[in-house]
């Protein structure tokens, strides 16, 4: 059973431990605070390299743009023009959050899902999707949709999807999601299951990383691609000090942190990117 957003929402901003929770997903009561840490954040700042690295598209649809802490992000290049696409009214996690953008931001905000994208075919220059795809009721039919209005050549980027490996997986990761028994919205797929609907959209699948392989997934809990390179390192610093320090220099031990590092825990994040054929 949901409760009202304003409720589950006060609620974690209460708990003292809720806080990783609360600044992990933006959160924050203040709405700029969240629009301005997810501007200065290595995530965003991985998403601008992607982008500028192919192409760096001028019309970017925000699918499922949420508390629009990406639309406002990419609108400070004045240069772009955002389109911010979301299903929800709410105040604080949906499109009453989104008109709150400065209307000199140039983001346009319309109402939509992603299974039925309001907009013409071969629109935009590039498709932004963060924490979109497992909300999907119908996962191919979006991406078909997504497929439809990018122009060719254009950048579909898919961030921080929840991945699972079975059935079993998929029960696990909900009853232990932090939200979830609130809001009851939240899902995850296989890693094929994600693939396929891109491929199966007519897009070519040029990259996918996992947990550990992009800042995209690991941030916060690393902020660099040094800290990247050297996680294991870090991690077994955290958990065991200078003898954790000691440990990462052992090669074999190492090496088998970063398996079980990159093991198939329910609910793991991955991000993709996928181009449209040119005509």
């Amino acid at each position: 059973m949901t409760i009202p957003e304003e409720r589950w929402l006060a609620e974690i901003r209460s708990r003292p431990e809720c806080e990783p929770l609360v600044r992990g997903s933006y959160f924050d009561a203040d709405l700029g605070s969240a629009w301005d840490r997810f501007c200065e954040s290595a995530e965003f700042q991985e998403v601008e390299h992607i982008l500028q690295s192919n192409g760096d598209p001028k019309v970017i649809l925000d699918l499922g743009a949420g508390r629009g802490i990406a639309s406002y992000a990419f609108s400070r290049n004045p240069a772009r023009t955002v389109i911010a696409l979301e299903p929800d009214a709410s105040r604080e996690l949906g499109r009453g959050a989104l008109y709150q953008i400065p209307k000199e931001r140039r983001v346009s905000v319309i109402e939509g899902a992603g299974e039925d994208i309001p907009l013409p075919n071969n629109s935009v220059d590039a498709v932004y999707a963060r924490q979109v795809l497992h909300h999907a009721r119908d996962l191919r039919g979006m991406m078909r949709e997504v497929s439809r209005v990018l122009q060719p050549g254009g950048l579909f980027l898919a961030c921080r999807e929840h991945v699972v490996s079975s059935r079993r997986q998929l029960e696990q990761f909900l009853r232990n999601h932090d939200t979830h028994r609130w809001t009851c919205n939240e899902h995850a797929y296989r890693v094929e299951e994600y693939t396929e609907a891109i491929v199966g959209a007519g897009l070519t699948l040029k990259a996918q990383w996992g947990p550990w392989e992009s800042l995209l997934n690991a941030y916060p809990a690393l902020s660099s691609a040094e800290d990247l390179s050297r996680c294991e390192e870090i991690f077994l610093s955290r958990k065991f000090g200078a003898t954790g320090r000691q440990l990462a220099r052992v090669r074999f031990i190492r090496r088998a942190y970063r398996v079980w590092l990159n093991r198939p825990t329910p609910g793991r994040l991955f991000s993709f990117l996928a181009t449209k054929p040119a005509a």
